[in-house]
């Protein structure tokens, strides 16, 4: 027995019958083991892929500014709707975080699935892991909104109304579209309007350092470097246009202390509130106020209204907002500051014009002119009357004519050493070569005399009324500092200044000749940036800015 188990143990050792049969079963074995596991591992990409999927959709709509909704239960209702499992968990990264200006969300998900063919080597379930993150900022938004209020706004359009009243419909749809009740205190409006200059509220005058020439312009006049600079200095002494007319004759009448006087348009600088500046208002109803009070008179200074917008929207000029305090404390920020757009918008009808301002020896100083205290015939209140060489010389008429004290102006021409006195300034007034009064007589009595200041001519008289009085040309005093050609040379630069800095130029020209057209092309940031309106469609083309104008606020 023992020697057959041995012979038998012995034959079976020999015996290579069945050993591939054994390789095919150990090989079938792997096979069906990695096919298995394929198998769960497609499962398990297609269940990931599903969750990461839909885990970023709720990531998005949670952190989406237009969101009113907490970003959890945002989240949670997305993933509800995932019918790849019934069950996983969704939590809130800890930096998920919903500011006025922004909305940052952090999720994940995690899920556990059975496996089919691993758990034959021990693994038995597999964790699914998703992450998702999403942020949308809205930036401060800084706009200057340039806006045109010469003479020419006031003409009816193609639709038969004034274009200024377009404008103003457009303007006020702006306002309420880029300043929305999310963003209110974070979107600051600059309105400048402009016609031959702009002018400065007395707030913001007083933060410069200018001349000082008169209290009835707050204009300032700007050379060509200037244009090539976005700021305006506060330090620099600041050209301030003087308050004088071209084309009036004589008014000495006129009170400058007198805010309600008739003839506050005798200057070419309105200090008049509906024609200032308005800095950085988050205010719809300021802004629409404002607005509403535009009036439309004098020329066209296209690039003194683009330097005062682009100057608005330099960080020199934090020191308005500082001076204002409140939520434009900190405006204008810092150029390229992350969360901040800043934004121009420039409007016009017309070419720009040639524009004027004294020779340096008339705008300051001592001038050439005199008051004079006289004694003065008069025959029924009328130094004209016929009666009054007979009461002068006579003593006849003395019960119609008397002696009064009036005050009577002389110009010195030094060329000819003449003085002469001022009438209506329509003609040459009456020559002497002597200044009538004298030097010793007070105040008040027959005979004082003062000689006036520059300033103080030009409040009274015209150029034209000066000229003619003393017979010799308006040119003399009044010099074209900026003619229409360089105007539009210097707008253009100051265009230029604002792009390489990251501003971002709008124009309109609202049925504009070609020239301005042309001008207004080259200033915007790009062709899309351009819009070429009438009275129709102006409201089309601020209503495409505000909507521009918020996309570009998403993707900063």
């Amino acid at each position: 027995m023992i020697r057959y188990l041995s012979r038998f143990l012995s034959d079976f050792k020999r015996d290579e019958r069945g050993a591939f049969s054994v390789f095919l079963v150990g090989m079938f074995t792997t096979l069906i083991l990695v096919s298995g596991a394929a198998v769960d591992l497609v499962r398990f990409e297609a269940v990931r892929s599903s969750i990461q999927f839909n885990l970023d959709r709720a990531v998005l709509a949670a952190a989406s500014m237009r969101q009113v909704e907490d970003p959890g239960t945002v989240v949670q209702d997305y993933m509800s709707k995932v019918d790849t499992l019934t069950s996983f968990n969704v939590s809130l990264g800890n930096d998920t975080n919903v500011t006025l200006t922004g909305r940052r969300v952090t999720a994940s998900a995690t899920a556990t699935i059975s496996t089919y063919f691993l758990r034959i080597i021990g693994i038995e379930t597999m964790n699914v892991v998703a992450n998702s993150r999403a942020t949308e900022e809205i930036p401060n938004l800084e706009i200057s909104l340039v806006l045109d209020v010469s003479g020419s706004m006031g003409w009816n359009g193609n639709d038969g109304s004034p274009k200024i009243g377009s404008l103003k419909t457009a303007a006020n749809t702006f306002v309420d579209t880029v300043i929305t009740p999310d963003d209110n205190s974070q979107t600051t409006i600059s309105i400048i309007p402009y016609a031959y200059n702009v002018s400065v509220p007395q707030s913001m005058w007083d933060l410069y350092n200018t001349e000082g020439l008169t209290t009835q312009t707050r204009c300032m006049i700007f050379d060509d470097a200037d244009y090539n600079s976005a700021a305006i200095s506060t330090a620099d002494t600041q050209r301030q246009l003087p308050f004088y007319s071209a084309s009036s004759y004589f008014d000495p009448s006129f009170d400058p202390n007198d805010p309600d006087d008739s003839d506050l348009w005798f200057g070419r600088c309105s200090v008049q509130a509906n024609a200032e500046i308005m800095p950085y208002s988050t205010s719809v109803a300021d802004l629409q106020a404002k607005i509403n009070s535009l009036q439309a008179s004098g020329s066209t200074a296209s690039h003194i209204g683009t330097k005062w917008g682009v100057a608005l929207l330099d960080p020199a000029a934090n020191v308005i907002g500082a001076s204002m305090g409140g939520d434009v404390a900190n405006i204008p920020a810092a150029y390229q500051e992350p969360g901040v757009l800043k934004v121009l918008v420039v409007m016009t009808d017309g070419d720009n014009r040639d524009h004027y301002d004294l020779y340096d020896g008339y705008r300051s100083g001592p001038s050439n002119m005199y008051t004079v205290i006289e004694s003065e015939a008069q025959c029924y209140g009328d130094p004209d009357n016929w009666r009054v060489p007979y009461f002068v010389y006579n003593g006849s008429y003395s019960s119609e004519c008397e002696y009064v004290e009036v005050t009577n102006h002389y110009i010195y021409r030094p060329s000819n050493v003449t003085y002469y006195k001022v009438n209506d300034g329509r003609s040459v007034g009456d020559q002497y070569t002597n200044l009538p009064g004298n030097n010793a007589a007070l105040a008040g009595d027959v005979g004082y005399r003062v000689q006036l200041s520059w300033p103080q001519v030009w409040e009274i008289i015209s150029t034209k009324g000066y000229a003619r009085t003393t017979n010799t040309s308006s040119s003399s005093y009044e010099n074209m500092y900026s003619p229409a050609s360089e105007a539009d040379t210097e707008m253009n630069n100051a265009c230029t200044i604002a792009k390489n800095r990251g501003v971002v130029v709008y124009t309109i020209a609202f049925a504009a000749p070609s020239a301005a057209q042309t001008l207004l092309q080259g200033c915007a940031s790009s062709l899309n940036n351009y819009y070429d309106v009438d009275n129709t469609d102006i409201a089309s083309a601020f209503s495409a800015i505000a909507v521009s104008i918020q996309k570009l606020k998403l993707t900063q």
